[in-house]
């Protein structure tokens, strides 16, 4: 009798447990998921603070590449010895149709478009990945010869993770939501990756003016993380965002990106550029795809002084 009480009490309990994980408290889990898996445990694990991302980790490359490498250098383009100078910045932006995070986007450079491809090749080859799998790569004439890509310093190995961004380019002022912005381990290795940053967007790193490093006083959320960007949908995606910690704006945050996690990560990283006390969550944050109608909202009244413009 024993044993059967102590099965109809499991079973029980299994059911009392299914039945809570099929009802979602949406008060208790941030709304700026990054498609959530559909499971208990990704929704779980939402509620948790996210971990301090290391930019050094590859996300998206790391989970989509086979294994082996499938590279012969032999293979790399041929380039004719007279064809012309022109310096060129080569960008692998797709890798098995995924767009690549900012920070994973491989990057090589050469004195021609032809030597700017055969780099590139080398460079996904050293990073193991299947060069038939790149399927976007975008090429660009670059002016920045003698500064790219950038040479780094030698940094300690210490942790305060710090932003640092440049103001001014070559003598002309950069608004806040479009200024070189990077994160780092600590200031030299923030820096660094300024430099490196400049290079990948065809910006010369000696004209970056202005440059200021903050130790990073949001760092649950800033940088921000592409989630589960794996299985991202390739639908252009519309994220606005209304309220930045206890600050409500009068000018959304809006940003686009070539899909859902894209452009939820880019606003996020406007609110990480935003900021102006530390950031623990981000709620609000209505996506929708571009041409689609607006999702209905709900109106309310924010008294004048809570009301503020995105601007720094």
């Amino acid at each position: 009798m024993l044993k059967y009480i102590s099965i109809a009490l499991l079973l029980l309990t299994l059911s009392c447990k299914s039945g809570e994980g099929s009802s979602r408290d949406v008060a208790s889990y941030p709304e700026i998921q990054f498609i959530p898996k559909d499971t208990d445990r990704a929704r779980e694990a939402a509620t948790l603070p996210a971990p301090v991302p290391d930019p050094t980790v590859p996300l998206v490359l790391k989970a989509l590449s086979l294994a082996g490498r499938d590279c012969n250098p032999k293979d790399a383009p041929v380039c004719p010895i007279e064809e012309m100078n022109n310096y060129t910045r080569a960008v692998a932006v797709e890798y098995n149709h995924q767009l690549l995070p900012d920070h994973e986007q491989l990057i090589a450079f050469g004195k021609s478009s032809c030597k700017a491809r055969q780099a590139i090749y080398e460079a996904v080859c050293a990073n193991n990945l299947n060069y038939a799998l790149v399927t976007q790569i975008t090429y660009h004439p670059d002016a920045n010869e003698s500064e790219c890509p950038s040479k780094p310093k030698e940094c300690e190995k210490s942790n305060e993770p710090t932003r640092c961004y440049a103001e001014v380019y070559n003598d002309q002022d950069i608004s806040w939501s479009s200024r070189p912005e990077v994160w780092g381990n600590n200031e030299c290795d923030a820096r660094n990756k300024l430099a490196k940053s400049a290079c990948s967007i065809g910006l010369n790193p000696t004209d970056l003016k202005g440059v200021r490093c903050e130790v990073e006083k949001s760092n649950v959320l800033c940088p921000p993380i592409w989630k589960n960007c794996v299985t991202q949908e390739n639908e252009l995606t519309e994220c606005r965002l209304s309220k930045i910690g206890e600050i409500n704006l009068k000018d959304p945050l809006t940003a686009v990106g070539k899909s859902r996690c894209e452009a939820t990560y880019r606003v996020q990283e406007l609110a990480c550029r935003f900021q102006k006390s530390p950031l623990k969550d981000l709620a609000g944050v209505e996506c929708q795809g571009v041409g689609k109608p607006s999702p209905s909202t709900q109106s309310s009244v924010v008294p004048a002084e809570q009301v503020a413009s995105p601007a720094q």
